[in-house]
């Protein structure tokens, strides 16, 4: 519609304030300028409006105040409040390089055949950071390739088609004890429910900062609440006992590789992400 922004970027924020100026500059440096943000602040104990407001001059912000926890919900909420043609989901702690909007705009307006599109999620020292590996070469995404080419920051959507679903509010960070794996039940119910494209171009790259946080027993919940997470979106998308154990091979071997060199929290952080894929999908019930 008219005036309406092209992109409504959706992103809720919680204790990250210096991380949240981070990202609030590399959208202030966009070449492309269509687009609004929805901040979902979920803050209870820091307040972030003067930092958002410092910025209200260059962006068009609309600074969501509530109570509601987890990243889910936050979505949901963003959701009701976005007017753009395209959503899309980036982290509180990821970044834009000064060409990203204009990329997927050119993208998403040559390829009208597309209902979305998914980028490379790289650290600034161009290291793998969402969650792993992926892949190399521009495709779809399908239900075998979902894990190696869609994670949240990734993900830009055509806002018609994806307003027809909602985040299961179970599933991300904050929710239950199923801490991942949101935005892959997301693209798999748009796949699978409307037969809904999305591509994905690894030339378009997202920073966002690789997993370096020391050893804690925080840390080691979070691994298996991780782990749990995709073990669930495997369970509910109907996918095969192979597949949970493949996955949790895949965790195993990882945590062999850093015990072999003497990196003991990330080692035990693995450990966690195995048992908690297989946990996540013998605890997750289908009838829900």
């Amino acid at each position: 519609m008219k005036n309406h922004p092209f992109f409504s970027l959706i992103t809720g924020t919680l204790n990250r304030k210096h991380k949240l100026n981070i990202f609030l500059t590399s959208l202030a440096g966009q070449h492309f300028k269509n687009f609004e943000l929805i901040l979902v602040d979920q803050n209870h104990d820091l307040d972030v409006t003067e930092l958002v407001n410092s910025y209200k001059d260059i962006i068009k912000i609309k600074h969501i105040k509530t109570s509601l926890k987890g990243l889910s919900r936050a979505r949901n909420l963003g959701f009701k409040c976005a007017i753009g043609a395209w959503v899309a989901f980036p982290d509180d702690d990821c970044e834009y390089p000064s060409d990203t909007l204009q990329k997927i705009y050119d993208i998403a307006i040559t390829k009208k055949d597309i209902t979305g599109i998914s980028t490379l999620v790289l650290d600034r020292a161009e290291n793998f950071s969402a969650g792993g590996y992926m892949a190399a070469k521009t495709q779809l995404v399908t239900r075998q390739n979902v894990w190696r080419t869609a994670v949240s920051p990734s993900l830009f959507l055509k806002s018609d088609m994806c307003k027809k679903i909602k985040f299961d509010e179970r599933l991300g960070v904050g929710g239950n004890d199923f801490g991942s794996g949101e935005e892959t039940d997301f693209v798999l119910s748009l796949i699978e429910d409307y037969s809904c494209k999305i591509l994905y171009v690894p030339q378009v790259i997202i920073w966002h900062p690789a997993f370096k946080e020391a050893w804690s027993y925080k840390v080691q919940q979070r691994g298996f609440s991780y782990g749990c997470g995709m073990g669930a979106v495997l369970k509910k998308h109907h996918f095969s006992l192979l597949y949970v154990f493949w996955f949790a091979l895949l965790q195993f071997v990882r945590f062999w590789q850093n015990l072999c060199r003497f990196n003991f929290g990330k080692a035990l952080f693995h450990w966690e992400m195995c048992k908690g894929r297989i946990a996540g999908f013998f605890l997750w019930k289908l009838d829900e």
